[in-house]
């Protein structure tokens, strides 16, 4: 009961690559204004992070990515921006 529980709750679930990076996709999306600009690649539990994300939303992806099962590493390749800077961009 309380101890399979306590066990289960410190083991990371071994996934294939796609599968993680499924998964990080999917949960970025409700964190993320422009997830299409977040590269994602996973390499056994490892997921690398690139592209560009508003800075006001850097901090909830990445707790966002650490949150996903699967994940044992995050590598952060990311560049931020401000919600100005994207506007001009555009």
């Amino acid at each position: 009961g309380k101890m399979a529980e306590a066990k289960s709750a410190f083991r990371h679930e071994d996934v294939s690559d796609e599968k993680l990076e499924a998964r990080v996709r999917s949960e970025m999306g409700r964190v993320v204004t422009h997830p299409h600009h977040v590269e994602v690649r996973a390499s056994n539990g490892s997921v690398t992070l690139g592209g560009s994300v508003l800075a006001s939303e850097f901090d909830a992806l990445m707790k966002c990515v650490y949150g996903v099962e699967g994940v044992r590493e995050v590598i952060n390749r990311m560049e931020t921006h401000s919600a100005a800077a994207a506007a001009g961009a555009s």
